[in-house]
């Protein structure tokens, strides 16, 4: 219950800034040593394939290749060095089965998912599912990898 409750609060803060964030690239030398260094620990070594730098300065967000599956991931990094996120694509049918349930009951239909995110937080050991619908109000669901529903918000 407790990782729930740190999810749910991250995820409104997150949200909150998030609609604030403006993003800019930025190049891999500006990046500061600090969080060149906790990519490297949270990676194994992963080479970067774009920088950017969101919330003001306060975050850096880096896209990447994991070595092992080569599936693009995006890691977010406080300017102080701390990992607070990583997150990559998954196909639905790969989600767990409560999952997939839980959807079933708030949409029912497969084919208006946009994108689907597994999304690892710094300070939880649990996960987070976001499914993103192809609708025009940015309609997106939020579970925990045992199906139980989040949050839902529309941008």
């Amino acid at each position: 219950m407790k990782n729930y409750w740190i999810i749910t609060s991250y995820l409104i803060c997150f949200f909150f800034t998030d609609a604030l964030a403006q993003r800019r690239k930025i190049k891999p030398e500006d990046v500061p040593s600090r969080v060149n260094e906790t990519f490297a620990m949270q990676t194994n070594g992963a080479e970067a394939t774009a920088w950017e730098l969101e919330d003001g300065g306060k975050q850096y967000e880096v896209s990447y290749l994991d070595p092992t599956t080569q599936v693009p991931h995006e890691m977010v990094i406080s300017a102080e060095g701390e990992w607070i996120e990583t997150s990559y694509e998954v196909a639905f049918d790969a989600l767990p089965q409560a999952v997939k349930d839980a959807f079933y009951v708030q949409v029912g239909d497969v084919s208006k998912i946009a994108e689907v995110e597994w999304v690892l937080f710094a300070g939880s050991e649990a996960a987070v599912v976001e499914i993103e619908l192809k609708d025009k109000k940015g309609s997106e669901y939020y579970f925990t990898a045992e199906g139980n529903q989040l949050m839902f918000e529309q941008k």
